[in-house]
């Protein structure tokens, strides 16, 4: 146990190794931290990202708003779990399934804005969250970890980590949960419907080690309550939606530097809505306004994703370059069923129901970027992309270049970043191709929206205190809308949004840091859909055998479909007290006022709780 607790210690060491700091604006999650804060998964962290206001669509997906605009594109977030890209053929990345996986495995957490993502070879993505995982030579023994909440939910995690002597490390890895988020009541005609927020899941995920060779492989399985649901009055009574996303990803490092990476990607996404006053779908067969009203509609979806990539970093006097290149080819497929057609908008037409839409995409990439110092205080970041979109039927072809222009100064205690980016949203497999078009028209002939994005910061850093401002501007071209009658179209308009934040950090000590933030934004169209401003404020303690966490977001009023939502206050807590070296007990409170963030949706009358008041008991002990 004493080999543990020294490796405990060190934690920052491995963080220290695996951030880089020329891919963008970093918020890091240090193994400590994670602990101090009791927090059991993914979600408890997205909260607490300056810039970013956490919330969920109305089919319980989760998603990140920029203030006062509406969610950004699933495929805008990339999520990985060590080297590996959450990837999917239907959404484009697998964020929206992953997004509330725990982590009671995971080391610490990286996460990157105003990124061109080049630097982590893989698919495009302007926020980059890069999950690590536990290693087996670090741990050497196993830990349980149970977790019960006073609304009747559950956490069990556990793992095991072992080196063998013939050099074989090995870390396993399980869980599984019951999550329950809150019931409210929603009145339509004088009935009551339940509007649930529950999560059931289970995770199971291992690392082997061994000399240059290393393989990942996980498997993440979740029933959720579809929340308000598609309805138009949001009275639903018993919609589901079951995903399932597992992966493979072998990596072999050779000793000149190259890097051979082979993953493979499976998800499956059965959503099934039912509700009686009406849920709207498109007409496949109508060219224009067309549309059914039905009580009872699913979807599934499945896709696959074979990945190859290679890079390799040579090292110069004055330059570090990278090349690489990948190649992956994704299938899809998607079938949707509807029942009970309650009336035809405009009269009756035919329709096809149960059509299953298939096709394929094969991506290749090839990308470089190149950090030179001009002294020990001066560098520039150059880096370009080139990625080649070929789908197998009717979808257009399309070819699109990232390229990205930096400089990093260091003058005594302080440092100057300034970035200059153009880059691209790709279109997902569901804007794109469904031969039924139900429920939503798509659109083979879509553009891919593009950005250009300029930002900079300057942080003053001395005796345990920083002080950092952020500043982005970001102009969008072709954005990608769904239409009421059209379906999925490119906006005519662009948007310019404009992100602000002042970050500052003491830090005492190890175990005593405080973290202070304040955000806002503006936009061009002068949406005002999400909150105006963000305060946070983190604070870690440690005092004998007692970790101490207090949290608090404040976030600024908005206005949506008709409802006004006024500031909200979310206070979340915990405390953890070491019995012995190996064993320790804990309570977390979550948004223990109850005025945490609310989001608005459209059809419902009042703005329903994004974090729910929620107090957890935590057992842990080390074996």
């Amino acid at each position: 146990m004493e080999l543990l607790l020294d490796q405990y210690k060190a934690e920052n060491k491995l963080s220290k190794i695996t951030k880089q700091e020329t891919a963008g604006f970093l918020e890091l999650y240090t193994r400590d931290e994670l602990e101090k804060m009791q927090a059991h998964n993914l979600l408890d962290v997205f909260k607490t990202i300056p810039g970013l206001v956490l919330t969920k669509d109305s089919l319980a997906i989760n998603t990140f708003k920029k203030h006062k605009m509406k969610d950004i594109p699933d495929s805008v977030a990339r999520l990985y779990i060590n080297d590996h890209d959450m990837s999917s053929a239907s959404y484009g990345s697998a964020f929206l399934v992953w997004a509330d996986m725990p982590i009671e495995y995971v080391d610490h957490i990286e996460v990157y804005k105003a990124t061109s993502s080049i630097e982590f070879g893989n698919e495009v993505g302007s926020l980059v969250i890069k999950v690590y995982t536990k290693k087996a030579q670090r741990e050497e023994g196993g830990k349980v970890r149970l977790m019960a909440s006073d609304n009747g939910g559950y956490d069990t995690n556990i793992y095991y980590g072992q080196t063998l002597e013939n050099g074989l490390a090995y870390f396993v890895y399980g869980n599984t949960d019951d999550i329950k988020n809150g019931e409210y009541t929603h009145l339509y005609n004088n009935k009551a419907y339940e509007i649930k927020d529950s999560k059931k899941s289970y995770t199971l995920f291992a690392n082997l080690l061994y000399k240059s060779w290393t393989l990942d492989m996980g498997l993440y399985h979740k029933n959720v309550d579809a929340y308000t649901g598609p309805g138009i009055h949001k009275t639903p009574s018993g919609n589901g939606v079951e995903s399932q996303h597992y992966y493979a990803h072998l990596t072999k490092k050779f000793d000149n530097g190259l890097r051979v990476q082979l993953a493979y990607d499976h998800m499956k996404n059965d959503a099934r809505f039912l509700d009686e006053n009406g849920i709207v779908i498109f007409d496949p067969d109508s060219p224009y306004e067309g549309k059914w009203l039905v009580n009872d509609y699913s979807t599934v979806l499945k896709d696959d994703v074979y990945s190859v990539i290679l890079d390799k970093k040579f090292h110069f006097s004055k330059n570090s370059l990278l090349l690489g290149a990948f190649y992956k080819h994704k299938r899809f497929s998607d079938s949707a069923y509807f029942s009970a057609a309650q009336s035809y908008i405009p009269p009756y037409t035919s329709y096809q129901n149960g059509a299953t839409a298939q096709n394929s995409l094969d991506l290749s990439s090839i990308y470089f970027e190149d950090n030179y110092a001009y002294d020990e205080s001066l560098h520039f970041i150059f880096s370009m992309k080139g990625d080649f979109y070929r789908y197998k039927k009717r979808v257009k072809a399309q070819d699109k270049v990232i390229a990205r222009l930096g400089v990093i100064k260091n003058i005594e205690h302080f440092q100057i970043k300034a970035y200059a980016t153009h880059s691209y949203i790709p279109a997902t497999f569901v804007e794109l191709y469904n031969d039924s078009n139900t429920p939503m028209k798509v659109n083979p002939d879509l553009d891919y929206a593009t950005f250009d994005l300029y930002s900079g910061s300057i942080r003053y850093k001395n005796a345990g205190h920083s002080i950092e401002g952020i500043i982005s501007h970001n102009k969008l071209k072709d954005a990608i809308i769904l239409h009421p009658v059209y379906g999925y179209i490119n906006s005519p308009d662009s948007v310019a949004i404009t992100t602000y934040e002042l970050l500052y950090k003491y830090i005492y000590n190890a175990d005593n840091k405080l973290y202070l933030n304040y955000s806002s934004g503006k936009n061009s169209v002068d949406l005002d859909v999400s909150p105006t401003y963000s305060f946070g404020a983190r604070l870690f303690n440690r005092y004998k055998q007692l970790d101490f966490y207090n949290e608090l977001t404040l976030r600024g009023p908005y206005n949506y479909s008709g409802v006004s939502v006024g500031r909200s206050y979310d206070y979340t807590f915990s405390v953890k007290y070491h019995l012995s070296k190996d064993l320790s007990v804990g309570i977390r409170g979550d948004n223990v006022f109850n005025s945490g963030y609310k989001q608005v949706y459209s059809g419902y009358y009042e703005a329903i709780p994004i974090t729910p008041q929620r107090f957890w008991l935590n057992f842990e002990a080390l074996f």
